[in-house]
């Protein structure tokens, strides 16, 4: 016969209670890890270009609650998208944005870096660019599979606090 006293019904209810405390530092551990393993893989396929701003800028965050957590790498600079996608034809970007690559990659400086990097511009205007660089999913792709890994034993852990 199986007997169950109100003290052991009030164990079990204490033990529960903290269940919400071990989900939430287990959950906050995994997710830190998780974005620091995506933030590292997307640095290491952004490409160095003139001045390493682009892979300079890539942060991450954490934001949510503790049991609604979402982490988020994301990029600081204003050309990361035409970075990651490319650009299509169609308008022009600001030649001003291209001056300090002129200058790093070609030397010029003065009204010919100007003339260059409006030069620059107009070309991408009306050609785009190349394919994108595409370094948020090729890091993705690279460091998914070890960041499953991270939550694999999540249940266990959280039972073996309880």
């Amino acid at each position: 016969m199986l007997q169950f006293s109100f003290d052991d019904l009030q164990g079990l209810i204490a033990t529960m209670g903290g269940i919400e405390q071990i989900l939430a530092r287990e959950i906050a551990k995994r997710m830190q890890a998780s974005v620091d393993a995506f933030q590292q893989a997307v640095q290491v396929e952004t490409p160095v270009g003139a001045t390493g701003g682009a892979r300079g800028s890539i942060t991450q965050y954490l934001e949510g609650s503790p049991l609604d957590l979402t982490g988020v790498v994301t990029m600081g600079v204003l050309y990361g998208e035409p970075l990651e996608y490319g650009r299509a034809p169609g308008r022009m970007p600001p030649p001003a944005a291209l001056e300090l690559w002129v200058t790093r990659k070609l030397g010029l400086v003065g009204k010919e870096m100007e003339q260059v990097a409006f030069l620059i511009a107009r070309a991408i205007g009306r050609r785009g660019t190349q394919p994108g660089a595409r370094m948020f999913e090729r890091g993705y792709n690279n460091a998914h599979g070890a960041v499953e890994r991270l939550w694999d034993d999540l249940p266990t852990v959280v039972v073996e606090g309880l």
